[in-house]
């Protein structure tokens, strides 16, 4: 909300601050993503989106050029650092300068300190912000939207009984002040005092029946009751029945959220749909549209949601671990680590990124110690699934073993086949070996058998056979009875000359 000096004076708009509540962390407890490796291209939007930045970075730079150059009235260059406060964080951080130099000009003027004040908030810097509304509220006691962001910047600092009696003390002079009635009674549901915001809540429509602020924050408490059919009536009406309502991203996306508890996922993701279109930049409507998108394990859809809501909230832990979720489901196993890690970095004392992490070590990386460790310090720190932990803990312990067994299994398969190799290998060598041998020469026939020489004859007398020995008397054939030796004559037988008897 900005205010516009002379001659008009305009109240904008400052946005339902207490909207859409932000649902707890998502956390897969089944282990059963089903990865999908595709990946969402953003290299031509990013760069489309660069030019865009810088081309409204030139034109803020120009347009403070021209409210500070002296030739516009006051009124017209109050007006024009609204503009500026209206565009880029950048821009807010122009208008401060714009606006500080125009309080030396007009130091009693309660729409440049008011609009110096929201220049300071948009800008992040909420002290100066603070003391520039309270200034404010020195020459313009009755300027309520001045006691609305007093009370938003309490509510950012966690001083919601100080915002309360800000809203209060801001409605005693301006009843008509439609989003103090909304943030009272957004103010009145954090502290759980949902009775109470109910009762303002009718005394604020009863005023007006066309506040909208009213019927979005009524809607958030009769959520927090569990009451989703009110809720959803609450929400249908507002957009049936004031004006441009159905243009509200904080509508659009509480009613999605209450289409989504009750299980509407369709309907839902319409809704949803719209808030983001009419409002990229608000991060309940992210964060539930990519809740839809878990639930049907989409997370090529799910993944740029959460990044954009990273960029607007990045210590936010419930975009972290939801978007880690949708790392893990597109396999990209260590950026889901680094966006869990930086989770518990920033948020110690929640247990919730160790059990994602248990889930990321046992079932996708297969660090089964840690996944045990991660998986006992959520039960040590207090994690309200402590009983699912300790289920993890013990299948993991058995798919440890199951997988020590496999691996014995694999060690001695591979030690076998490697022996096995080895054996065909050396068969293979030999066989090789012998194919190399030079062909062997044919073996020449065996030599005849000599015959012995032949016997010289003996000199000796052949042994007689006595049974062929002629009788005694006899006369001896020298040559053997019939012998082939020619017979000779006999010869003359020689004659004695002694006679005989001598």
């Amino acid at each position: 909300m900005i205010v516009r000096t002379l001659p008009l004076v305009v109240a904008l708009s400052l946005g339902m601050f207490t909207g859409c509540g932000k649902k707890p962390p998502a956390t897969s407890v089944d282990g059963t993503d089903a990865a999908n490796t595709s990946s969402v291209g953003v290299s031509a939007e990013a760069t489309e989106a660069e030019r865009a930045a810088q081309a409204q970075a030139k034109a803020e730079d120009a347009q403070a050029k021209a409210l500070t150059d002296g030739k516009l009235k006051l009124f017209e260059r109050v007006n024009g650092a609204a503009d500026l406060i209206e565009g880029s964080p950048e821009g807010a951080k122009r208008a401060v300068e714009v606006l500080r130099g125009m309080l030396a000009e007009a130091p009693s003027s309660p729409e440049i300190h008011f609009n110096l004040g929201v220049a300071y908030f948009k800008s992040g810097q909420l002290d100066l912000a603070s003391a520039s509304f309270n200034k404010a509220l020195e020459f313009d006691p009755k300027l309520g939207t001045a006691w609305l962001y007093l009370g938003v910047v309490d509510e950012r600092a966690g001083r919601v009984d100080a915002a309360v009696a800000k809203y209060r003390s801001g409605l005693e002079v301006d009843k008509e002040e439609l989003e103090l009635w909304g943030a009272l009674v957004g103010a009145l549901r954090k502290q759980g005092r949902l009775d109470d915001a109910i009762r303002e809540a009718k005394a604020a429509l009863q005023i007006n029946t066309n506040n909208l602020s009213v019927y979005n924050n009524l809607g958030l408490v009769y959520i927090d009751q569990g009451q989703l059919n009110l809720a959803k009536f609450i929400y249908t009406k507002a957009i049936a029945s004031i004006p441009n309502a159905e243009k509200n991203a904080h509508v659009q996306a509480n009613l999605g959220r209450v289409f989504f508890e009750l299980g509407d996922n369709y309907s839902a993701k319409e809704h949803l749909k719209q808030a983001v279109e009419l409002d990229p930049s608000f991060t309940p409507a992210l964060i539930y549209l990519a809740d839809i998108y878990l639930d049907s394990r989409n997370y090529r859809e799910m993944m740029p949601l959460l990044e954009t809501a990273r960029q607007l909230e990045p210590n936010n832990g419930s975009v972290l671990i939801n978007l880690g979720i949708a790392y893990r489901g597109l396999d990209r196993l260590d950026d889901a680590e680094a966006v869990y890690r930086k989770a518990l970095e920033i948020d110690p004392s929640s247990p919730e990124p160790l059990f994602n992490l248990g889930i990321l070590y046992g079932d996708y990386k297969k660090d089964y110690v840690a996944a045990t460790t991660s998986f006992q310090q959520y039960v040590d720190r207090g994690g309200e699934d402590a009983v699912r932990a300790q289920e993890y803990i013990d299948e993991v312990e058995k798919e440890r073993s199951r997988a020590e067994k496999r691996t014995r299994k694999e060690e001695e398969k591979k030690r076998m086949q490697e022996e096995q190799k080895k054996r065909e290998a050396l068969l293979k060598q030999a066989a090789a070996d012998e194919a190399a041998k030079p062909p062997a020469q044919p073996d020449a026939p065996p030599a005849a058998p000599q015959a012995p020489p032949p016997e010289a004859p003996s000199m000796e007398p052949a042994p007689s056979d006595p049974a062929s020995e002629p009788p005694a008397g006899a006369a001896q054939d020298p040559w053997g009875a019939g012998g082939d030796a020619p017979a000779e004559p006999a010869p003359a037988e020689p004659t004695d000359p002694w006679g005989a008897g001598q």
